[in-house]
């Protein structure tokens, strides 16, 4: 039996209601669905509460959930509420956000982002002084008032197509968040290097072969005329002897 949208979690019927809105608003999906969703919230209801009501109008969305990416079918382990600063060329605007830490990947529902551990080439917490500012302001971001003592997140990782990327989170606790995602990143370069090194192993061996060519010289049959090996004291041809 189908679970009902109750029962779902907020990140996968997130990732579903996008799905839908790039179909019916296809110019700005996830732009739409924000408001829709702050519409909600505005009315009472929980973020999840909202998902829950907008994901009701998808009359296919048993089979959405069924198409989604297997990543989004592994657990959520540790879910965190941030901000995002900015740093990433397709999200210039400073937004709320949800970074969720699956089994392999981690994602970021509102911005459609879903980063493989092994991709993620740093993760540490810095301070908005030691921040790159071309991180905070190379996208018209509008820099925030923080405290001097402040931490933010800072998130380096290369998308499909090699293109390196480094953004930066407001989020509440990032001396939690930070070694969440780092266990999480030793871990998948250390599977990662245990399957390279497999199927290092498995490989066949290709060995140069040797090539012995035997030289054969040949003789005329003073009967018929025709050639044969020396070796041969009868012509194979004719049975003339030599």
């Amino acid at each position: 039996m189908a679970k009902q949208p109750e029962e779902l979690p907020y990140y996968t019927l997130y990732n579903v209601l996008v799905s839908f809105y790039s179909v019916k608003y296809p110019n700005n999906p996830d732009g739409i669905l924000n408001i829709h969703i702050d519409r909600k919230v505005r009315e009472g209801l929980t973020e999840h509460e909202a998902v829950v009501f907008l994901s009701k109008q998808i009359p296919d969305l048993e089979k959405r959930i069924e198409s989604l990416p297997k990543e989004f079918s592994e657990p959520i382990e540790e879910a965190f509420q941030a901000r995002y600063v900015g740093g990433h060329p397709l999200h210039p605007n400073s937004r709320s956000v949800k970074i969720c830490l699956r089994t392999t990947v981690l994602e970021i529902p509102e911005l459609q982002l879903v980063i493989p551990y092994v991709k993620i080439s740093n993760i540490k917490p810095v301070s908005r002084e030691d921040a790159d500012a071309e991180t905070l302001l190379l996208f018209g971001v509008v820099a925030v008032a923080w405290k001097k003592e402040k931490m933010l997140l800072h998130l380096s990782f290369s998308d499909q197509v090699g293109m390196s990327h480094s953004m930066i989170f407001d989020v509440e606790d990032v001396e939690k968040v930070v070694p969440a995602i780092y266990q999480r990143v030793v871990v998948a370069a250390k599977k990662q290097a245990e399957t390279e090194k497999q199927l290092s192993m498995t490989e066949p061996v290709v060995r140069e072969k040797e090539i012995i060519r035997e030289v054969i010289y040949k003789v005329k049959c003073p009967y018929c005329g025709k050639l044969y090996n020396e070796v041969l004291d009868v012509c194979p041809h004719c049975g003339g002897k030599r």
